[in-house]
Order: C-alpha cells, then sequence, then structure tokens
C-alpha cells in the first residue's frame, strides 16, 4: 500500500507546538451546555486567511487561544458540537 508522504500532509491544530499561530475555520470551536469552549484538535490550521478559513488560534500547552475579533461575525449554538475526545479548551478568547 501506497503512504502519504509527510511532504503532503496538512497541518493540523494537534499538531501545533505552544505559541505557534494560525487560521482555521471558526465551526472548528463548539461550546457545551456549559458555555465552555472547545475546538477540534483534528482540523487543519494555515498559515493565513483565505475564504472560510479565518478564525486566528494559537497554541498554548493545553489548548488553544482564539483572537475574537476574527470571530466577531460567527454564532455558535450552546450544546452542539463534536465529541470531547477531538476537543481542546479554548483557554481565552482575546
Amino acid at each position: 500500500m501506497t503512504k502519504l508522504p509527510e511532504s503532503m500532509e496538512e497541518e493540523t491544530i494537534e499538531n501545533m507546538l505552544p505559541g505557534d499561530k494560525g487560521f482555521t475555520v471558526p465551526w472548528a470551536m463548539w461550546a457545551n451546555e456549559n458555555r465552555d469552549l472547545y475546538i477540534n484538535k483534528r482540523y487543519n490550521v494555515y498559515p493565513q486567511a483565505n475564504g472560510t478559513v479565518h478564525m486566528y488560534i494559537e497554541r498554548t500547552e493545553t489548548g488553544v487561544i482564539v483572537y475574537k475579533r476574527t470571530i466577531e461575525k460567527d454564532k455558535y449554538s450552546l450544546g452542539s458540537g463534536w465529541s470531547i475526545e477531538v476537543g481542546l479548551p479554548v483557554e481565552a478568547l482575546k
């Protein structure tokens, strides 16, 4: 079986190092019933915004910081989203 070359692999939020910054899609983030925010760590992250890829994030040791100015027009429903197994906590909206 042929394997995907590492040079063709896209970077995910999960693989970012603390301090790394990038852009992802706003629907990578969700809020649980308690309004706690999470981000799907399996989503791709890009060095530049482009189209729907406009949510700016920064990876921390244990989660992410989301830059609020980049998602001001986006809306979120409580209790909808991904399984907690794929979630990283959003530690701050800056």
